[in-house]
């Protein structure tokens, strides 16, 4: 019984920060990456800035989980604004972010979902890769 309880509480404690990325990483579209680093900091304690990254085409921050399974990107384009947010996952956890998504956002298709929020529209395409799969968040249109 204690056995139990112990993998419950380990399992709730890893998935956690799943389920909080994807919830938040939409409202870092469009902010600032000095805004982004700020609100990663004071919010999503269990992922460590990868500041040694470097990469002439892209401008973006990373971040990884103490854990190694999951690495967010926050891509920003011009004036430093975020454009598009990657969640890089463990296969691991596929099935609760396929889960996730499908009670949090509107399906339009095999691993895809929208958002709206305001007048703002947002899509969400999960790839299934070999080692992994990729959830992106891009904003994709104002509602009239």
């Amino acid at each position: 019984m204690l056995k139990c309880l112990r993998i419950l509480i380990v399992t709730t404690i890893l998935l956690s920060p799943v389920l909080i990325i994807e919830s938040r990483a939409q409202n870092y579209i469009g902010m600032t990456g000095s805004d982004i680093i700020s609100n990663m900091d004071k919010s999503m304690q269990g992922f460590i800035r990868q500041k040694g990254v470097v990469n002439e085409n892209f401008n973006y921050l990373k971040y990884e989980s103490n854990d190694g399974l999951q690495t967010l990107l926050f891509f920003l384009g011009q004036k430093n604004r975020c454009v598009e947010v990657r969640l890089i996952f463990d296969k691991s956890l596929y099935s609760e972010k396929v889960k996730h998504n499908d009670d949090n956002y509107t399906k339009v298709g095999e691993n895809r979902w929208t958002e709206k929020k305001g007048r703002k529209v947002y899509s969400i395409t999960m790839t299934d890769d070999e080692w992994f799969y990729t959830v992106k968040i891009r904003e994709t249109g104002k509602q009239e």
